[in-house]
């Protein structure tokens, strides 16, 4: 997987965007960047969704019907003969591979959604057919996640922290900022749920509609990142080589915003490639910053120092530091879904995150850090009077 590109479909008028090993997608609402993420989860697991949606009683004998089931009722009316798809620079026939028989149904793809906090009922993800108005990608994470609870995710009743999953560091990075002296249990005795056990509380626990709304949000995320850092030892998840993760800041501090990006971190050393679409400018000055010291001639452990320093790291072990090296040796891409006068999106590649650009687009970080840049001078202008 290099590249992928979109034309002349719904908000898209041209994104071709080459892959590193963690890509960004910036962008206002409604610029096309999901629309993306779902084509390329598509062309990555067709065999997979086909095999999905068929098993739930889904049919299809047309690339309108598949989309329509895929993406939702009526996308296909922004298919048009000017619409056009490539993967890897080759064009990718979507009735060639509507009429075969897939041969091979495994995952190659995990997609975190952004309506992540909207699958959990009552503290349990709901079942695929429960979420009929919503993309395939919302109810086949939902069914997943499902499927991954009703397995016990071993024998363990407290999902978080939990050995084993996820690096020491990053569980403390997790607790410290986002469920402070709470802990996760899972509930299975009377009612399947997730609750939240406060610490020195003599045993209180609250059921997921009482916990802080960026708790909801983080915990599909939580879910989906123990999903793909197995207990077992393998590195990665199956067959899944890639990780799609759509707004992974939705509801969460900044602190917080930094031990997801950590979290991350693991994923790309783990030897994920990891697609993200944000809407934060968090995100983009923690990869300005892993971009900076990468790039950086200072020496390996001026370089190690300022790594722990952005993740605010304390006690950095062996797995911390071998983390590190890995990560500054991967790729970084960064890509603006910038709206034109018709409103129509082109993919901008922003990776240079260069303030001193003549293109604005670039200098302004997809519009992030010019938004912060715009106010400021406001206020300049005004006292200045």
């Amino acid at each position: 997987m290099k590249a992928m590109k979109i034309s002349n479909f719904g908000p898209i008028k041209e994104a071709d965007v080459e892959f590193g090993d963690l890509t960004i997608l910036v962008g206002p609402q409604a610029s096309g960047k999901s629309l993306f993420l779902q084509f390329l989860n598509m062309l990555l697991d067709y065999p997979s969704i086909a095999k999905t949606l068929k098993n739930f009683g889904f049919t299809f004998d047309s690339v309108e019907e598949f989309l329509d089931h895929y993406m939702g009722k009526g996308i296909h009316k922004n298919l048009t003969t000017e619409s056009e798809l490539l993967f890897d620079r080759k064009i990718f026939d979507l009735e060639r591979i509507i009429s075969n028989k897939p041969k091979i149904d495994a995952h190659q793809t995990f997609y975190i959604p952004a309506h992540r906090a909207l699958i959990m009922e009552e503290g349990w993800p709901r079942w695929f057919q429960n979420l009929p108005s919503y993309p395939f990608v919302v109810r086949d994470f939902s069914e997943r996640l499902r499927l991954l609870l009703e397995a016990g995710l071993g024998t363990e009743k407290s999902l978080f922290p939990q050995e084993g999953r996820l690096k020491s560091a990053i569980r403390e990075k997790i607790q410290q900022t986002i469920f402070r002296t709470a802990s996760i249990k899972l509930e299975t005795k009377f009612k399947k749920e997730l609750k939240l056990e406060i610490a020195g509380s003599s045993g209180m626990e609250l059921p997921i509609l009482l916990w802080s709304s960026g708790q909801r949000e983080f915990m599909p995320l939580l879910l989906g990142l123990y999903y793909l850092t197995s207990i077992s030892g393998a590195a990665t998840k199956s067959q899944i080589k890639t990780v799609i993760i759509e707004e992974p800041e939705m509801g969460l501090h900044p602190e917080a915003i930094l031990g997801v990006i950590f979290a991350v971190m693991e994923l790309i050393w783990r030897g994920y490639k990891v697609m993200i679409s944000t809407h934060s400018i968090h995100v983009l000055e923690i990869v300005w910053a892993l971009s900076e010291i990468k790039n950086s001639k200072q020496s390996i452990e001026s370089k190690q120092n300022a790594f722990y320093d952005l993740f605010k790291i304390n006690r950095p072990d062996e797995g911390i530091k071998k983390m590190m090296e890995i990560c500054l040796e991967k790729s970084y891409k960064l890509y603006f879904f910038e709206p034109g006068d018709t409103g129509l999106s082109i993919a901008k590649d922003i990776t240079s995150l260069d303030s001193f650009s003549m293109d604005p687009g670039v200098s302004g970080w997809g519009g992030l850090s010019q938004f912060s840049s715009t106010i400021v001078d406001i206020v300049a202008g005004i006292n200045a009077e």
